[in-house]
């Protein structure tokens, strides 16, 4: 199984209102909680980060935990936090309420009441913009909010009941975005009020529910996109007369002839169902890990990727193989997750050794390096920027390879390191390469680890961070002191240039 990556040092690091664009093939996730403490039953902070398909971190988008575009989930609940993409944008459901608000999903929010708690619903679209705009009162009043889909100007909703009083409503709803009321006109269905997620394939709403015979499990909610009243269609029965029997479903995929369903029973897994004659029929359970169950999938350009009930993101083959790329960190919930749709081009991944980095300077801990990708005649096809986080000197990357494809070379530098390439294939996971360091004096288009690197480091010798005569180029380990230890670096690379 492929090693994970925990998430301890990007939720320390990360975590900003204001997100870069997302990439296309690279999987979205939800958190709950900023690490600092568990998430209790209490309302938590919520955060969406952003992952390359290896598992290697790239942002964190916060939602406002506090203030008038708030956005928080009950930090312990297991069917909050589901994350859906409709039209190239993600959505969520939560609540009105600042982090730390207690048991947030038994509030009223009905506008009789002096406080109401309305159900916010937060829409990312794919420049990392959230827009927290639709606040709903009188749906779900006294139950948790959990289903947030977008469906052109309109957002289909969902949640767990909720006290028809007062001119409350329940069911699965179709809102205005933007718009902070419902009217009973805008009530889909009725006949299962406990709903646990909401999806569009191809055109068509269906939604899960883990409770109400004969409606357990998958269902069509009318035909396409319903504006008006509709009814269900039971297609996966998880219930008391299902397969399996007692199930305990939440998000799932169709794809084509296959319905993936993920249900978090400890001997659950992902649920295979086939589509043959009219009729969906199970097919078999695939195990995630030993008692791990699932709660959320999502379909990438190969394959999938499922958050286990064990606060792990997995990649799905959909066959049968996972593998975990990501470890949730302590003192956080990961929750729903989903892919960023768009044209994807293949990518180059490997590891970097940067010799004997210890990277305890200030702002040293990522290294940013430049990258270019040229054919085997080194035609350069793309160019950028890459950081990375080495440990013991080393560190995986991972870059997208545009329109690239079959064989190429990746060439990598920065810093005081010299040029270093790797030939590959794209999709590959072996681009590895070692970059010389010691190039303390830059020389211009083509550098070389010479006499006058050695002149640079002996101005600077004895340097402190902080202490006025520090030069920072010249601590070749960046352990915020030109000593000893980095001659020693930039004699082993001496006489070295770029390749």
């Amino acid at each position: 199984m492929k090693r994970a990556l925990t998430t301890s040092l990007f939720v320390a690091a990360l975590g900003s209102a204001f997100a870069a664009p997302l990439t296309a093939g690279n999987v979205v996730v939800v958190r709950f909680g900023d690490g600092a403490a568990a998430p209790t039953t209490a309302s938590s902070a919520v955060f969406l980060d952003e992952y390359t398909p290896l598992g290697l971190p790239v942002q964190s988008i916060a939602l406002p935990a506090s203030g008038a575009n708030r956005h928080t989930n009950t930090g312990t609940s297991t069917s909050e936090g589901q994350l859906y993409m409709n039209e190239n944008k993600f959505s969520l459901m939560g609540y009105d309420l600042d982090a730390g608000a207690a048991s947030p999903g038994t509030t009223s929010n009905l506008t009789t009441d002096a406080d109401p708690v309305e159900r916010v619903v937060s829409i990312i679209n794919l420049a990392g913009t959230v827009d927290s705009s639709t606040r709903l009162v009188n749906i779900f009043s006294g139950n948790a909010a959990r289903a947030a889909i977008v469906s052109g100007t309109k957002v289909y909703v969902g949640g767990s009941g909720g006290s028809t009083a007062n001119g409350a409503l329940r069911g699965t709803i179709l809102a205005t975005i933007g718009s902070p009321t419902t009217t009973a006109a805008d009530v889909i269905n009725t006949e299962i009020t406990n709903i646990r997620t909401l999806q569009i394939f191809n055109g068509q709403l269906y939604m899960s529910c883990g409770s109400g015979v004969p409606f357990h499990g998958v269902n069509s909610v009318g035909t396409g996109t319903p504006t008006a009243a509709a009814t269900l269609t039971n297609l996966a029965n998880t219930g008391s007369g299902g397969n399996p029997v007692n199930g305990s479903p939440y998000d799932f995929e169709i794809v084509g002839n296959t319905m993936f369903v993920a249900d978090d029973r400890t001997s659950g897994g992902i649920l295979k169902y086939t589509f043959s004659s009219g009729v969906w029929s199970f097919d078999s359970t695939l195990t995630v890990a030993a008692g791990v169950g699932a709660r959320a999938i999502a379909k990438a350009s190969s394959g999938y990727f499922v958050t286990g009930t064990d606060n792990q993101i997995y990649s799905f083959d959909g066959v049968s193989s996972f593998a975990s790329i990501v470890a949730g960190a302590a003192n956080t919930n990961l929750r729903g997750i989903g892919v960023v749709p768009g044209s994807v081009g293949g990518s180059i991944s490997g590891t970097v050794n940067l010799g004997s980095y210890v990277g305890t300077a200030s702002g040293s801990a990522s290294v940013t390096l430049n990258y270019q990708i040229t054919d085997l005649s080194d035609n350069v096809l793309s160019s950028g920027t890459v950081s990375v986080t080495p440990s013991g000197g080393v560190a995986p990357y991972s870059i997208s390879a545009g329109s690239a494809t079959g064989s190429v070379k990746v060439k990598l530098s920065g810093g005081t390191w010299l040029k270093r390439s790797a030939t590959t294939t794209v999709g590959a996971v072996n681009a590895n390469m070692t970059l010389p360091n010691g190039n303390v004096a830059l020389d211009g288009s083509f550098e070389l680890i010479d006499v006058a690197d050695y002149s640079g480091l002996a101005a600077a010798f004895d340097g402190v961070e902080g202490d006025g005569t520090y030069a920072a180029r010249a601590d070749l380990n960046k352990d915020g002191i030109v000593d000893i230890a980095d001659y020693t670096i930039l004699a082993g690379s001496f006489d070295l240039t770029d390749e």
